[in-house]
């Protein structure tokens, strides 16, 4: 295909040339879905909607495959380099990406909360509702993923679908924090963690996988994540509203479990009081004064 050529590190960084994403579930057919469960059809989108057995390996990956590449080089943020990343997990792993990450880092580092379809593990009322859907499930998105695509990849996918809760989090953050290791069991390497949470390109703010300060946050009107952060910090934002902002230098550790999205997306409240830095930057002047 025409991504034959393409590495890992482009994926990562997000300069890989792939579209934005692909609008997979607008493109649904009647044949491709039910209102009951059945081994032809088994796997849940939502309530009373189920997807063909076989539909992503049938249609979602061929569409991936064959899809357009432009801008190669340039920094895109892209659905679609998370979700071959997962792939690559899986096809290296012989596993799905839940089985894979439970076995080799959420059980061990004890983050019970954590992972794909997280009904089959805990009631609904412990989870918080995502988004009321009147333009595709038509239903309270609530204990199912959000996103579009993941839902009909069956909520596992490499760019969505993960559930969890601000002390799984942090296990997961400060195990990077202290160098690969926690609760004495080592799972990277110090310098494999330097390599992939540095700034990994002139045309990005990236590092590989995570997100980082832009690199002029000095100068800039509204510094992203925050003013005050290190440029050693790391992390990532997530669509619906939360965010984990790891910062070395500082030893701080900023977990926020929000939802833009609730009741909808055109809900602008979220974005227009700037929630996420405003906590963030009330911490770093907190510990100043301290």
């Amino acid at each position: 295909t025409n991504k034959t050529d393409i590495s890992v590190r482009e994926v990562m960084l997000h300069q890989a040339g792939f579209i934005p994403f692909i609008p997979f579930y607008r493109n649904l057919l009647e044949s491709d879905y039910s209102r009951d469960s059945t081994a032809a059809f088994p796997t849940k989108v939502a309530d009373n909607y189920f997807i063909r057995k076989g539909y992503f390996a049938q249609v979602m990956w061929p569409q991936m495959l064959n899809s357009t590449l432009a801008n190669r080089g340039k920094y895109v943020y892209s659905d679609n380099d998370f979700i071959f990343l997962g792939q690559i997990v899986e096809q290296v792993s012989g596993m799905d990406l839940n089985e894979y990450t439970t076995q080799n880092f959420y059980a061990p580092l004890g983050m019970k909360s954590t992972g794909f379809l997280p009904l089959q593990k805990t009631s609904i009322d412990k989870i918080a509702a995502t988004e009321v859907d009147d333009y595709y499930r038509h239903e309270l998105i609530q204990g199912t993923v959000h996103d579009e695509g993941a839902s009909v990849m069956g909520g596992i996918a490499g760019h969505a679908g993960l559930f969890s809760n601000a002390t799984d989090l942090a296990k997961l953050y400060e195990m990077l924090l202290n160098n690969g290791v926690w609760e004495g069991k080592k799972y990277f390497n110090r310098s494999t963690i330097e390599v992939f949470t540095a700034y990994n390109t002139d045309n990005s703010r990236r590092g590989l996988g995570f997100d980082k300060p832009e690199k002029n946050n000095a100068s800039l009107k509204d510094p992203y994540p925050s003013a005050s952060v290190s440029p050693s910090t790391f992390g990532h934002t997530g669509y619906t509203g939360p965010c984990v902002w790891a910062d070395p230098a500082n030893g701080l550790l900023y977990i926020f479990l929000g939802n833009r999205v609730y009741p909808t997306r055109n809900n602008k409240a979220y974005s227009e009081l700037s929630l996420r830095p405003k906590i963030q930057e009330a911490i770093y002047s907190a510990l100043e004064k301290k």
